[in-house]
This record gives structure tokens, C-alpha cells and sequence, in this order.
């Protein structure tokens, strides 16, 4: 049997891009797939939409994991969550404005060739600014670099971070030509911004403090995030 997949998308008062983007996640040709899609404190009706629309996905080809606590979005915490959550051997991170085309898995699949400790991206010429945090990597890799580093705030270098510790670890990075594969859906950084007003005049000052703060924690740790903390929690984050 083919390795399991999981896409993993994140949604905090997202729900007019999950309307068109999450058909297309689902609708995937590659057949051993889940998608698992972390409501972050939405209050958009997002969760009643799931349940109305797709009802016979639930269970079997979806999964739902719901955070309401308050407070802003919390990027890295938000990918944790999902990952705890997925059951598939490998794990695409999409945001929830990326259109994929139904052949995307499929082809992902099929470059990765079963290589381990490899991970993959789209090539840099192929990589809209608001794609750049679309991966790709076996969930082995990224349990060993304990996810997404939660001490990193705001907006901004959470998946640069996360990348540069795949690396640290080992792994190989398979680019990846994506052009009609993946399209970001545009919109303004108020949209992107939404849930952490406080960023919004000040997302690449922020943007430049996680990368400062990223690099001397792997100075410290290395490819490990989260050392110390119960990563990925449903009932709250470090």
C-alpha cells in the first residue's frame, strides 16, 4: 500500500479561502490521504461549514482539530497541532489561501521516490511570496526536530526556522517545480494580519526578531525546537 498523506492546513477566520481551497485539498487523486484543518479560534462559522459540507468526509478523508482559547494566532502552534493530529507518513503544510491542483500529491509522492530524510519545497523562482511556506517532509523528520518552534511570535521566519532544522538534522531538500500545481490566492496583509493586529505595522520587524531569535536558539539546540515544553497542546502553548 501506498505511504499514508496528510495535508495540513491551518484557518483563523479563513473560512471565504477554505470555500475554495479545501475542495481541492480533498479532491486529491492520490488515494491513502487525510486532510487535517486546525480551526484557531475562528468565529467565522467555520466548523458549521465543515460539518454541513462535508459530513461524509468526516472521520475518513477529514479531520477537524478545533483551538479556542483566544488570543492571537499562533502560526507555530497552530502546524503543531495539526501534526500531533495526522496520521499520514508524510505531511504537506499548505496554508488555507493555496489552490492546489488535484495531481499535487501525486506528484509530490512521486518525486520523493520513498528517500528518507528528505523533505521537499517549490524551487525559488517558482515560490510566490505567499507560498513560501508550502512543505513537504516525513512526519518521522519532523517529530525529531520537535515541529514548528513555538517560541517564535507574531508574523514571520516560522517556516524558515523550520526548514533550517530539517537541515540541521540531516535532511536533504528536494526543490520542486510546482508552477501550475500551486496558486496562491492574493490578498492584503490585513487579511493575512487579521488575528494579530498588533503586527500589522510592524510584521518585518517581527519577522527579523524571530530570525535573530530562531538563529540563537539552534546555536543553542540545534535541529531541536520546543526543548523543555510540551509542544502542540490543545490546552494552551509555551
Amino acid at each position: 500500500m501506498k505511504e499514508k498523506v496528510s495535508i495540513l492546513t491551518r484557518c483563523g477566520n479563513r473560512l471565504e479561502h477554505a470555500r475554495y481551497t479545501l475542495p481541492r485539498m480533498l479532491a486529491q487523486d492520490y488515494q491513502n490521504l487525510e486532510v487535517v484543518i486546525v480551526d484557531y479560534n475562528s468565529t467565522d462559522g467555520l466548523v458549521p461549514f465543515l460539518w454541513k459540507e462535508y459530513m461524509p468526509e468526516l472521520g475518513e478523508r477529514l479531520s477537524i482539530v478545533c483551538y479556542n482559547k483566544g488570543g492571537e494566532f499562533h502560526h507555530a502552534h497552530a502546524w503543531n497541532l495539526a501534526i500531533k493530529a495526522a496520521e499520514g507518513d508524510i505531511l504537506v503544510f499548505a496554508d488555507i489561501d493555496h489552490l492546489v491542483n488535484t495531481a499535487l500529491v501525486s506528484h509530490v509522492v512521486n518525486r520523493l521516490g520513498g528517500q528518507r530524510k528528505m523533505f521537499a519545497r517549490p524551487i525559488p523562482a517558482d515560490i510566490h511570496h505567499d507560498a513560501c511556506g508550502f512543505i513537504v517532509a516525513r512526519k518521522e523528520d519532523v517529530l525529531a526536530v520537535r515541529g514548528y518552534n513555538e517560541q517564535l511570535h507574531g508574523w514571520g521566519y516560522e517556516d524558515g526556522d523550520f526548514i533550517r532544522r530539517l537541515i540541521l538534522y540531516g535532511c536533504d531538500c528536494l526543490t520542486l517545480n510546482l508552477t501550475g500545481m500551486l496558486v496562491p490566492i492574493e490578498h492584503p496583509d490585513d487579511v493575512r494580519l487579521s488575528n494579530v493586529p498588533q503586527q500589522a505595522t510592524a510584521k518585518l520587524v517581527n519577522r527579523d526578531i524571530n530570525c535573530v531569535r530562531a538563529t540563537m536558539l539552534q546555536q543553542y539546540h540545534g535541529h531541536l525546537a520546543n526543548v523543555g515544553v510540551d509542544y502542540g497542546r490543545e490546552n494552551g502553548h509555551g
